[in-house]
């Protein structure tokens, strides 16, 4: 795959999963689906922790928070998805926004290959 192909596509497709997901999630939650919510809860999970180890997440607050609803809910799991899903319907806007304008878009992948750039020289 060309890499000038491959930046925007998968750029398109982290947007999208951070859009879909939370929504996935609620419909899951509220129309009694425990499919729908535990995958896209799962999902969502894999997605933040990989966000984290990027270091394009910072942790130490949601895990807070993930820790205490942990405590609160039962079971355990969906207290660490509800957690995941405040933050991620926080972001649903933007991810929506960055999905559908294409200037938006274009500004936000620059930017993202700018941050690369100094990470690669080390800065």
């Amino acid at each position: 795959m060309n890499p000038s192909v491959k930046l925007p596509f998968l750029y398109f497709v982290r947007r999208f999963i951070e859009f879909i997901f939370p929504i996935m999630f609620l419909i899951g939650i509220f129309m009694g689906i425990q499919f729908l919510w535990l995958m896209a809860g799962i999902l969502m999970t894999i997605e933040d922790i990989i966000g984290m180890l990027n270091g394009e997440l910072n942790p130490t607050f949601p895990i807070l928070v993930a820790v205490v609803a942990m405590i609160i809910i039962k079971p355990w799991y969906l207290g660490l998805f509800w957690s995941i899903e405040i933050f991620a319907l926080l972001n649903v806007p933007t991810s929506f926004i960055l999905l559908v304008s294409k200037k938006a878009r274009k500004a936000d992948e620059e930017n993202y290959q700018k941050e690369k750039l100094f990470e690669d020289i080390g800065l």
